[in-house]
């Protein structure tokens, strides 16, 4: 949105971006939009790979005719595909499935279908039997809910707000804040501390934004 909440102009990608990376993006936000395949080197099939690199001339043929095979059914693939896509993210890829971001389930379901409309047309040029193209999608759909469901762990990495609570959490249990009760009844917990940050009642704490944010700056950087 805009600052005044208002809708930016949508600008849908018009290509799939691959990148390599060592660290994920820093927010769970941007971790939602992406898809993030994890590597691991023990289970790399480096025979498929030098075959594929051996025959890498052909994948443009391939991806000539996968293209010349679109064009006549663009028309119904821009009408279908989108309420499939809305089907997969409540069924197959829900995010109440994988427990992550609302955005998540967009990308999975995205190659989904790409993998799935790929494998018709693998299918109808001989180049797969349907039963192998049916096992290949189930092993991709696997695939995706797997990835999907660890991605969800990434996207829960501690935010700034929850680290802040911690902060202060930790800082009160060691007497270097201290909270007011609003209960004339209660006794005043300074501990060792001459940091005031706010007051506290049964339920809730009220803090006083200067002192906390200062209080908890300087804890954050002390354990850096």
């Amino acid at each position: 949105l805009k600052p005044d909440l208002t809708q930016r102009p949508v600008r849908p990608p018009r290509g799939l971006v691959l990148c390599t990376g060592e660290d994920h993006p820093p927010t769970p936000s941007i971790v939602a939009r992406l898809v993030l395949v994890h590597v691991d080197r023990t289970k790399l099939d480096f025979a498929a790979v030098s075959q594929m690199q051996s025959e890498g001339e052909l994948l443009p043929h391939a991806m000539r005719a996968y293209i010349e095979w679109l064009r006549p059914r663009i028309g119904l693939l821009r009408d279908s595909l989108p309420r499939e896509l809305a089907v997969l993210m409540t069924t197959k890829f829900s995010s109440t499935m994988l427990g992550g971001h609302m955005r998540a389930p967009s990308g999975l379901a995205t190659l989904y279908l790409g993998l799935r409309t790929f494998l018709e047309f693998a299918v109808e040029r001989g180049v797969l039997g349907r039963a192998d193209a049916l096992g290949v999608l189930d092993e991709a759909e696997a695939a995706l809910l797997a990835i999907g469901k660890k991605q969800a762990e990434v996207g829960q990495r501690p935010t700034p707000c929850l680290r802040f609570i911690e902060a202060l959490r930790s800082m009160l249990t060691q007497g270097r804040v201290w909270l007011r009760s609003r209960d004339a009844a209660s006794p005043e917990q300074a501990g060792t501390s001459t940091t005031f940050v706010g007051w506290r009642d049964r339920d809730r704490v009220y803090l006083v934004p200067e002192p906390t944010h200062r209080a908890v700056t300087a804890f954050m950087r002390e354990s850096r």
